[in-house]
């Protein structure tokens, strides 16, 4: 997919596909971290409230790839599904992007209470800036869809 096709709007099956894929990944990572803080010897704190974290994560991670697969393979006579779909997995969605770097800080903390610190400020940035990007990019969607197509908008 090439960067037009991704500013369209539009849904399309290479779209679900991605998203499907991004979930999946979401929780492999999961899976990675609570397989890494269970095989730990001494359980702290930390350890338990990443196995948490993960674990919360790792179901919301599996509904949204579901959700996509049923696009991918439905086809076309599912697509006028998305924007329900879409509002159905926002929450889930954001639960599970937060599920992350929660683990992970605690990953980081179990070696150094500071740098878990400073991984979660830079991680709360991130996603502050990301949104921020999404909202700029949706704004002009449309107007790159416009000029790829050809048109000459006045």
């Amino acid at each position: 997919m090439n960067f037009a096709e991704y500013c369209d709007l539009t849904p399309s099956i290479s779209k679900f596909e991605m998203a499907k894929n991004t979930a999946f990944g979401g929780a492999g990572v999961c899976v990675a971290i609570i397989f890494v803080l269970t095989q730990m010897t001494s359980p702290s704190i930390y350890s338990q409230a990443g196995i948490f974290a993960a674990a919360v994560g790792l179901p919301f991670w599996v509904l949204c790839a579901a959700a996509n697969e049923y696009f991918v393979y439905g086809g076309l006579q599912f697509f006028h599904l998305a924007p329900e779909m879409k509002q159905v997995l926002k929450w889930p969605l954001i639960i599970a992007n937060v599920c992350i770097p929660v683990a992970l800080a605690c990953c980081i903390a179990i070696v150094w209470p500071f740098a878990a610190l400073a991984f979660g400020v830079a991680a709360f940035m991130s996603i502050i800036l990301g949104v921020r990007m999404d909202r700029l990019f949706q704004r002009h969607a449309k107007k790159l869809v416009e000029l790829r197509d050809g048109d000459n908008p006045q």
